[in-house]
C-alpha cells in the first residue's frame, strides 16, 4: 500500500519562501504585508536575511524575511512551533535589527519604525487571534517606534470552517496560507479575491511539480528540534529547582511533541520513537484532534 503523498501549504517554510520572499516577485509579499499593516504600500525592498554575528564563535543567523517598507524595518517569521526559545530566538534576531538601525554614528534614529510580525502555528486556540505588542512601562510606550503582533493561524483557520463570514474577510489573506487541497481549488473556481486565487494556485502548482519537495521532511525537523526541547526542559528544571516540575514539564513537551507530529501525518511509530511515549498514548492523543 503506497503511502499517502504530503501536502504543503505556506505552514512549511519552503512553500512560504517561495511565495512570498522572492526577490524577482515582491507582489505578493507586497499585497500581505498591505492587508496585515492596513496600508498602501508605496516603497518596499527586500533586505539580506543573513544577519551579522558579532563574535568569531557565533553562529551565523538567519530571518525568514526581512524587508524595508515605507520606511518601516519590517521582519516576518514563520512559526510552526510554540516553545519559548522559539520566541527567544525570534526576539533576539529582531532586537539586532532594531539596534543595528537605531544606532547611526553618536545619533540615535527614532524616525524609523520597526514591526516584528509572527505568523505562528500550534498556539492554543483559547488565545487571541491576534495579538498586539509594544515595549512598555505600562504607562505609555517606552520605545515608541517598536511592534510586535503575533497572528494565532490555527484560530484564524476555524474562522473558515465555522464559516465565520466577518472574521474571514477579515483575515483570509492569511487563512489562504494553510488550506487543503480541495478548499484552495473550491477557491480558485470560485473566490473573486486575486490575491487568495493566486496564492491558492502557487501552492498547488509547487505541490504538483514532481521535483519538488521541502529540504526537510516533518520527521527531519522533530529529530533537529528535539536538542533544542530537551535544553529547554533541562534549563528551566534547573533555575526552578524542582525535579517533579521538570518531570511534569518533560511529559507536556512529549505530548505537545507528538500532537504536533500527528497534525503532520507523522507515523505512529516513528512519534512513539521520538518521543518515548507508548503506541497507546500515542493513539489516545490522537482522539483528540
Amino acid at each position: 500500500m503506497s503511502k499517502k503523498k504530503s501536502f504543503y501549504t505556506c505552514k512549511d517554510d519552503k512553500v512560504f519562501k517561495t511565495i512570498f520572499c522572492n526577490s524577482n516577485n515582491p507582489e505578493p509579499m507586497k499585497e500581505l504585508l498591505s492587508r496585515i499593516l492596513k496600508e498602501e504600500i508605496k516603497t518596499f525592498e527586500f533586505l539580506t536575511n543573513e544577519l551579522p554575528v558579532s563574535y568569531v564563535l557565533e553562529k551565523s543567523k538567519r530571518v525568514d524575511c526581512l524587508m524595508l517598507v515605507n520606511n518601516k524595518y519590517v521582519h516576518v517569521e514563520l512559526n510552526t512551533e510554540t516553545a519559548k526559545f522559539i520566541r527567544v530566538r525570534n526576539y533576539a534576531s529582531f532586537s539586532s535589527i532594531f539596534s543595528k538601525n537605531v544606532m547611526v554614528g553618536e545619533e540615535y534614529d527614532v524616525n524609523k519604525q520597526f514591526i516584528h510580525i509572527d505568523i505562528s502555528f500550534n498556539l492554543s486556540k483559547k488565545k487571541d487571534c491576534k495579538m498586539n505588542n509594544t515595549v512598555n512601562d505600562h504607562k505609555d510606550d517606552y520605545i515608541e517606534n517598536l511592534r510586535l503582533v503575533e497572528f494565532n493561524m490555527d484560530k484564524i483557520i476555524d474562522y473558515w470552517y465555522n464559516n465565520d463570514t466577518e472574521m474571514i474577510n477579515k483575515y483570509k489573506h492569511l487563512i489562504v496560507l494553510n488550506l487543503p487541497r480541495k478548499e484552495l481549488e473550491k477557491i480558485i473556481e470560485k473566490e473573486d479575491d486575486e490575491f487568495m486565487v493566486y496564492v491558492g494556485k502557487s501552492i498547488l502548482e509547487l505541490n504538483d511539480q514532481e521535483r519538488y519537495a521541502p529540504l526537510i521532511t516533518p520527521e527531519e525537523d522533530y529529530i533537529l528540534t528535539m536538542n533544542s526541547y530537551k535544553r529547554l526542559a533541562r534549563d528551566e528544571g534547573l533555575a526552578e529547582g524542582r525535579a517533579k516540575g521538570l518531570e511534569e514539564g518533560r511529559a507536556a513537551e512529549k505530548n505537545s511533541m507528538a500532537l504536533n507530529m500527528l497534525k503532520e501525518n507523522c507515523d505512529i511509530a516513528f512519534i512513539t520513537r521520538m518521543t518515548k511515549l507508548s503506541e497507546k498514548e500515542v493513539k489516545a492523543l490522537q482522539t483528540t484532534l
